[in-house]
């Protein structure tokens, strides 16, 4: 079996452990052994076996590398048997063509590409454009691709699709030996100010550059001229971009926090600054001057809960009545809803010991029939220094559903001694 490497073997250290990890998943499998070689002809190669802690099974694989291509081996054996002779002959008597044919698959089509863009023929036009996701352009394709979006004609009748693919694929874009990718989103954003749909794209270009200069520029723009999506999803997809990148994120607040006043943006901007909060990367001091909105929105929120946790004592009530049917909606609890509450007590807990509403805001939370929320508020204010007692402990340890997560959060805390 012969397929493209991904890349050449400029540092084999890296490049062979990658090979080797993808192959297997480290749930399933073992990585028992592994050797290293290199031919006369220049190609080299890796063999490794593979066991399963729960049978006697032996996975054998051989990977060459000879120029652009990749040949992988693989046998099924066991650890009772040796390999027969002919898996073992064939094994060491492999050998690559001396010159693969074909095209070079890894040699640049840029040029071509952006003429074919711009084709006077429909056909290939059309072609071409539907490709523009699946291109590498790096550093470059910078200034034929920004060409590219100044010249897309508004008279096309795929513009506004064309348009916004080139855009996003900016933001793939490191161009660190000569910058110029945030100047120019930027000044892009302001010039097509009428059109909501490359304003999105802009911003989702320049949280995915994961720069300096690219995040504050898009804090400058969010102020400014926030964008506006069509549904929930797309406001918590642009924030799930600083996932990966917090101490970039950082830099967003507390400035962001103003987003927090308008209703699609709350969600995100408060789940954000608690991943940050949580971590360490943001104290409570940064966000202290909006403490009156996070200790007046929780309160809401824990109204809900309240409310919820009436109910289903209504219906604990009445269960024993035949006529009576628990509605559907008392049934389940709102998973988002959960989810903020303990957000907002992260953000809280670190001014519980000075302010006596946070005190009994957390007093409601330990004391709501929500048992999830129950247990992390405990876990909260115990990773703040704060007393909790005994009894939550007890109650959450003696729950089939809340033990095993009770213990897993003391563990990570080093607190198993409250379990």
């Amino acid at each position: 079996q012969t397929y493209p490497a991904y890349y050449t073997v400029k540092d084999p250290a890296k490049f062979w452990p990658n090979e080797i990890n993808d192959s297997y998943e480290k749930d399933d499998l073992v990585l028992h052994s592994k050797t290293f070689f290199e031919n006369s002809d220049g190609s080299k190669g890796c063999r490794y076996t593979l066991r399963d802690t729960a049978s006697a099974r032996v996975i054998s694989r051989m990977l060459l590398l000879k120029d652009n291509y990749m040949y992988s081996m693989v046998t099924l054996g066991d650890t009772l048997t040796a390999p027969g002779s002919f898996i073992t002959s064939f094994s060491n008597s492999f050998a690559p063509d001396v010159k693969p044919g074909g095209k070079d698959i890894f040699k640049s089509n840029l040029d071509s590409f952006f003429v074919n863009l711009f084709s006077t023929d429909s056909a290939t036009r059309s072609k071409t454009r539907k490709m523009i996701s699946d291109l590498y352009y790096g550093e470059k394709g910078l200034t034929p691709l920004i060409n590219a979006i100044n010249n897309v004609s508004p008279a096309d009748k795929d513009y506004f699709e064309t348009k916004s693919k080139l855009i996003a694929e900016l933001g793939y874009i490191k161009d660190s030996t000569k910058p110029v990718v945030v100047d120019f989103l930027t000044q892009l954003y302001k010039r097509v100010s009428d059109t909501s749909l490359f304003q999105n794209e802009i911003i989702e270009a320049l949280a995915r550059h994961k720069s300096k200069k690219a995040i504050l520029a898009l804090k400058d723009l969010m102020l400014q001229d926030p964008p506006v999506y069509d549904n929930e999803y797309e406001y918590s997809s642009l924030f799930s971009h600083f996932d990966d990148s917090l101490e970039l994120a950082v830099r967003l607040y507390p400035e962001i926090l103003q987003l927090a006043t308008v209703a699609d943006y709350k969600e995100p901007v408060i789940s954000l600054l608690t991943t940050l909060a949580d971590s360490g990367l943001v104290k409570s001091a940064d966000y202290q001057s909006f403490f009156n909105n996070l200790f007046f929105d929780a309160k809401i929120e824990m109204k809900k809960q309240q409310g919820k946790d009436e109910r289903k004592m209504e219906a604990s009530k009445k269960s024993d009545d035949i006529d009576y049917v628990e509605p559907v909606n008392y049934r389940y609890l709102n998973s988002n809803q959960k989810e903020t509450l303990t957000d907002y007590a992260v953000l809280l807990a670190p001014f519980y010991k000075q302010n006596n509403n946070v005190q009994k805001l957390f007093g409601r939370m330990l004391a709501t029939k929500n048992n999830e929320l129950k247990l992390n508020a405990a876990i909260t204010l115990i990773k703040n220094n704060q007393p909790v007692p005994d009894s939550i402990f007890s109650e959450l340890a003696a729950n089939d559903r809340t033990r095993g997560k009770l213990y897993k959060e003391l563990s990570a805390i080093k607190k198993l001694q409250l379990f």
